[in-house]
Protein backbone atom coordinates (compact mmCIF):
# COMPACT_ATOMS: atom_id res chain seq x y z
CA UNK A 1 0.00 0.00 0.00
CA UNK A 2 1.07 3.04 -0.58
CA UNK A 3 1.43 6.41 2.13
CA UNK A 4 1.66 9.67 1.75
CA UNK A 5 3.13 11.61 4.31
CA UNK A 6 0.61 14.58 5.82
CA UNK A 7 3.59 17.42 4.76
CA UNK A 8 3.40 15.51 1.21
CA UNK A 9 -0.18 15.55 0.82
CA UNK A 10 -0.40 19.17 2.53
CA UNK A 11 2.66 20.19 -0.08
CA UNK A 12 0.53 18.86 -3.23
CA UNK A 13 -2.82 20.23 -2.40
CA UNK A 14 -0.66 23.76 -1.96
CA UNK A 15 0.09 23.14 -5.49
CA UNK A 16 -3.00 22.53 -6.53
CA UNK A 17 -4.47 25.79 -4.82
CA UNK A 18 -1.34 27.19 -7.13
CA UNK A 19 -2.60 26.41 -10.31
CA UNK A 20 -5.64 26.66 -10.16
CA UNK A 21 -5.09 30.54 -9.06
CA UNK A 22 -3.27 31.12 -11.80
CA UNK A 23 -6.07 29.28 -14.17
CA UNK A 24 -8.74 31.58 -13.08
CA UNK A 25 -6.53 34.87 -13.77
CA UNK A 26 -5.32 33.31 -17.42
CA UNK A 27 -9.21 33.14 -17.48
CA UNK A 28 -9.86 36.48 -17.22
CA UNK A 29 -6.61 37.41 -19.52
CA UNK A 30 -8.34 35.18 -22.19
CA UNK A 31 -11.82 36.86 -22.23
CA UNK A 32 -12.69 38.28 -25.68
CA UNK A 33 -15.89 39.28 -27.36
CA UNK A 34 -17.21 36.45 -30.33
CA UNK A 35 -17.20 38.05 -33.34
CA UNK A 36 -20.83 37.31 -33.03
CA UNK A 37 -21.04 39.98 -30.03
CA UNK A 38 -23.98 43.01 -30.63
CA UNK A 39 -21.65 44.81 -28.70
CA UNK A 40 -18.82 46.33 -31.11
CA UNK A 41 -15.16 46.41 -30.43
CA UNK A 42 -14.58 49.95 -29.68
CA UNK A 43 -18.20 50.25 -27.92
CA UNK A 44 -16.50 51.77 -24.66
CA UNK A 45 -12.94 53.95 -25.59
CA UNK A 46 -10.51 53.50 -22.72
CA UNK A 47 -7.98 56.33 -22.45
CA UNK A 48 -5.03 56.24 -20.65
CA UNK A 49 -3.56 59.74 -19.39
CA UNK A 50 -0.03 60.52 -17.91
CA UNK A 51 0.00 64.20 -16.84
CA UNK A 52 -3.28 65.27 -18.97
CA UNK A 53 -1.82 63.53 -22.21
CA UNK A 54 -3.53 60.54 -23.90
CA UNK A 55 -0.90 57.66 -24.10
CA UNK A 56 -0.90 55.33 -27.28
CA UNK A 57 -3.00 52.38 -26.70
CA UNK A 58 -0.84 48.65 -26.22
CA UNK A 59 1.89 47.97 -24.01
CA UNK A 60 2.65 51.61 -22.15
CA UNK A 61 5.90 51.78 -20.30
CA UNK A 62 6.12 53.92 -16.80
CA UNK A 63 9.22 54.42 -15.21
CA UNK A 64 9.82 56.34 -11.92
CA UNK A 65 11.17 59.97 -12.15
CA UNK A 66 13.56 61.42 -9.92
CA UNK A 67 12.32 65.36 -8.38
CA UNK A 68 14.01 67.00 -5.77
CA UNK A 69 16.82 64.12 -5.27
CA UNK A 70 14.08 61.56 -4.55
CA UNK A 71 12.34 58.91 -6.66
CA UNK A 72 8.66 59.66 -8.06
CA UNK A 73 6.28 56.56 -8.72
CA UNK A 74 4.59 56.91 -12.18
CA UNK A 75 0.73 58.37 -11.59
CA UNK A 76 -1.95 57.93 -14.62
CA UNK A 77 -5.21 57.98 -14.92
CA UNK A 78 -8.16 56.35 -17.00
CA UNK A 79 -11.00 57.27 -18.56
CA UNK A 80 -13.75 55.26 -19.99
CA UNK A 81 -16.11 56.97 -22.74
CA UNK A 82 -19.31 54.59 -24.01
CA UNK A 83 -19.62 55.71 -27.79
CA UNK A 84 -22.15 52.62 -28.62
CA UNK A 85 -25.96 53.87 -29.15
CA UNK A 86 -27.34 51.93 -25.68
CA UNK A 87 -26.08 51.92 -22.30
CA UNK A 88 -23.48 49.38 -21.26
CA UNK A 89 -22.61 48.25 -18.10
CA UNK A 90 -18.28 48.49 -17.85
CA UNK A 91 -15.93 46.73 -15.26
CA UNK A 92 -12.28 47.13 -15.29
CA UNK A 93 -10.27 45.15 -13.66
CA UNK A 94 -6.22 45.56 -12.71
CA UNK A 95 -4.45 42.27 -13.04
CA UNK A 96 -0.96 42.00 -12.10
CA UNK A 97 2.00 39.93 -12.62
CA UNK A 98 1.74 38.06 -9.65
CA UNK A 99 -1.86 36.84 -10.00
CA UNK A 100 -4.30 38.81 -8.76
CA UNK A 101 -7.50 40.52 -9.80
CA UNK A 102 -8.49 43.42 -8.12
CA UNK A 103 -12.27 44.97 -9.58
CA UNK A 104 -11.49 48.31 -7.10
CA UNK A 105 -11.07 50.76 -9.69
CA UNK A 106 -14.51 51.48 -10.63
CA UNK A 107 -16.87 52.05 -7.59
CA UNK A 108 -18.65 48.64 -6.91
CA UNK A 109 -16.67 47.13 -9.42
CA UNK A 110 -18.74 48.26 -12.37
CA UNK A 111 -20.66 50.83 -13.46
CA UNK A 112 -23.39 51.78 -16.32
CA UNK A 113 -22.81 53.91 -19.08
CA UNK A 114 -25.13 56.09 -21.31
CA UNK A 115 -24.66 56.61 -24.42
CA UNK A 116 -21.77 59.35 -24.70
CA UNK A 117 -21.40 59.04 -21.05
CA UNK A 118 -17.78 59.09 -19.75
CA UNK A 119 -16.66 57.97 -16.16
CA UNK A 120 -12.86 57.55 -14.74
CA UNK A 121 -11.15 55.00 -12.47
CA UNK A 122 -11.04 56.00 -8.72
CA UNK A 123 -13.21 58.82 -9.91
CA UNK A 124 -10.00 60.60 -11.96
CA UNK A 125 -7.59 60.47 -8.97
CA UNK A 126 -4.40 59.53 -10.12
CA UNK A 127 -3.52 55.61 -10.37
CA UNK A 128 0.16 54.65 -8.61
CA UNK A 129 1.95 52.71 -10.30
CA UNK A 130 4.67 50.85 -7.92
CA UNK A 131 7.16 47.97 -8.04
CA UNK A 132 6.54 46.94 -4.23
CA UNK A 133 9.53 47.22 -2.07
CA UNK A 134 9.77 43.86 -0.78
CA UNK A 135 10.45 42.72 -4.99
CA UNK A 136 12.79 45.81 -5.17
CA UNK A 137 14.84 44.39 -2.13
CA UNK A 138 15.06 40.98 -4.23
CA UNK A 139 16.76 42.82 -6.83
CA UNK A 140 13.34 43.53 -9.29
CA UNK A 141 12.74 46.61 -10.82
CA UNK A 142 10.09 46.24 -13.02
CA UNK A 143 6.51 44.72 -12.65
CA UNK A 144 3.62 44.23 -15.17
CA UNK A 145 0.22 44.99 -14.45
CA UNK A 146 -2.79 44.25 -17.67
CA UNK A 147 -5.73 46.12 -17.20
CA UNK A 148 -8.91 44.51 -18.57
CA UNK A 149 -11.68 46.06 -19.96
CA UNK A 150 -15.36 44.01 -19.67
CA UNK A 151 -18.04 45.49 -21.64
CA UNK A 152 -22.10 44.11 -21.33
CA UNK A 153 -25.64 44.80 -21.58
CA UNK A 154 -26.45 43.61 -18.33
CA UNK A 155 -24.89 43.98 -15.28
CA UNK A 156 -22.35 41.46 -13.04
CA UNK A 157 -20.58 41.72 -9.98
CA UNK A 158 -17.00 42.00 -11.08
CA UNK A 159 -15.67 41.61 -7.67
CA UNK A 160 -16.26 38.24 -7.87
CA UNK A 161 -13.74 38.01 -10.16
CA UNK A 162 -10.96 38.97 -7.37
CA UNK A 163 -8.31 37.71 -6.00
CA UNK A 164 -4.90 38.40 -3.70
CA UNK A 165 -1.51 37.76 -4.98
CA UNK A 166 -0.48 34.36 -5.56
CA UNK A 167 1.23 33.15 -2.44
CA UNK A 168 4.74 32.78 -3.72
CA UNK A 169 7.67 30.71 -1.32
CA UNK A 170 8.98 34.31 -0.81
CA UNK A 171 7.66 37.36 0.68
CA UNK A 172 5.92 39.83 -1.38
CA UNK A 173 3.88 42.94 -1.01
CA UNK A 174 -0.25 43.12 -1.71
CA UNK A 175 -0.73 46.61 -3.16
CA UNK A 176 0.24 47.74 -6.43
CA UNK A 177 -2.03 50.47 -7.53
CA UNK A 178 -2.71 53.03 -5.11
CA UNK A 179 -5.16 55.49 -5.49
CA UNK A 180 -4.80 59.41 -4.72
CA UNK A 181 -1.48 58.45 -3.09
CA UNK A 182 2.11 57.65 -3.89
CA UNK A 183 4.67 55.58 -2.45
Amino acid sequence: MLRFRATTVATALRAIQRLEHIARWSAIVELSSPATSRIQADAVQMSILQDGQELKAGEIRLEYQQQQGKWKSPAFTVRLKNTSPEPLYCALLDLTDRYAVSAGLLDGGGIWLSPGDEAWALGGKPIYSTVPKELWEQGITEVKDLLKLIVSTAEFDATLLEQGDLDYPFPVAHDRLSAGKER
